[in-house]
């Protein structure tokens, strides 16, 4: 921005960050419908969206000049994409609308969570195979029922016993390379009940206290399920 001047920064702040925060805003839609909807959401349509809006919104601008589009028409094209980024977004947020809400801040003055971390200081950022835990919800959930079986272990746990009894290194990229572009459908954190307060049809999550998205009802007649790996 400081070569291209006070323009390209003016620019980039009117429609570069929009386009990233849609860009994430899709990603993130997209994780929620599998976490609290228990919807098997293909993981690479996940990221295939949003590099067709950021790669659309590239192409636009990059367009040389002796291809005889005028500016003003890159301007429009480009806010055309993100109003339909934008649109794309909204549509898919309205199922989540109903998913309850947790009081993260809370959880953790019960001490039901552990308190977070400098990004450093976490063994995950550092070792790719790492599976993070949080050491807290083994306690807070103990009173689910314990799972009994092997399908209902948490599939990262799964992963990582498959990846160690792989025969060889090969097997063992194979399995992470394919776990990783086509992870398992995660166990669904929230179940439809009807809201004591407001009577409207919500999600509440199972493993955690939440509130009505829509009257602040406090969701107590959830039986919690099995610990649930986040």
């Amino acid at each position: 921005t400081i070569i291209g001047g006070l323009d390209v920064a003016i620019s980039r702040m009117l429609f570069s960050i929009p386009l990233h925060c849609c860009t994430g805003l899709i990603i993130g839609i997209h994780m929620g419908y599998r976490k609290f909807l228990g919807t098997a959401f293909p993981c690479l349509l996940t990221l295939l969206i949003p590099v067709l809006v950021h790669g659309s919104y590239d192409f636009v601008l990059m367009v040389p000049p002796s291809a005889g589009l005028p500016q003003y028409a890159s301007i429009v094209i480009v806010i055309g994409i993100l109003i339909g980024a934008f649109t794309y977004c909204r549509c898919k947020w309205l199922r989540l609308e109903d998913v309850c809400l947790v009081d993260v801040r809370a959880l953790l003055a019960a001490g039901l969570i552990s308190s977070p971390l400098c990004l450093c200081c976490e063994c995950d950022c550092c070792v790719p195979l790492y599976v993070h835990k949080d050491p807290m919800v083994p306690t807070t959930l103990g009173r689910a029922r314990a799972p009994s079986t092997v399908d209902q272990q948490p599939s990262c746990t799964r992963r990582s016993s498959s990846l160690r009894s792989a025969p060889g290194s090969i097997a063992r990229i194979a399995r992470t390379v394919s776990s990783e572009i086509i992870p398992s459908l995660p166990p669904c954190q929230t179940e439809e009940v009807a809201c004591p307060g407001c009577s409207a049809d919500v999600r509440a999550h199972t493993s955690f206290p939440s509130f009505c998205p829509h009257c602040g009802a406090s969701m107590t007649n959830v039986v919690p399920r099995a610990p649930i790996v986040v």
